[in-house]
């Protein structure tokens, strides 16, 4: 049995990790639809599958938690982009509940 980080510095590391890895999966897919490459490939196919499940899981999240994981973790927006949508303090905190809720969401 896998035992599940609980604290919030663990999670934000394994949430950075799935979002760095998310990114190279994107840009591999683009690169083989760009090519031609793609099809039966096992790494196209693992690729696939990585970015549709972190993306099926966003759909499952609260709207907050769905912009911040996205503009933190998934598409490493410039610094600052939340304060058109939140105070400091508003995002700090909502920040902490997104992660949860996205590690949540995912079942770790």
């Amino acid at each position: 049995m896998i035992k599940k980080p609980k604290d919030y510095q663990t999670q934000k590391k394994l949430l950075q990790f799935m979002g760095d890895t998310y990114i190279a999966s994107k840009k591999r897919i683009d690169l083989y639809e760009f090519s031609g490459a793609r099809g039966n490939d096992p790494s196209y196919l693992n690729d696939i599958a990585y970015v549709h499940s972190i993306d099926r899981t966003l759909q499952d999240c609260s709207n907050d938690t769905k912009n911040i994981i996205r503009h933190d973790f998934l598409e490493k927006s410039e610094t600052g982009w939340y304060r058109v949508f939140y105070n400091p303090s508003s995002y700090y905190r909502l920040k902490r509940r997104a992660v949860e809720e996205f590690m949540h969401c995912l079942n770790i």
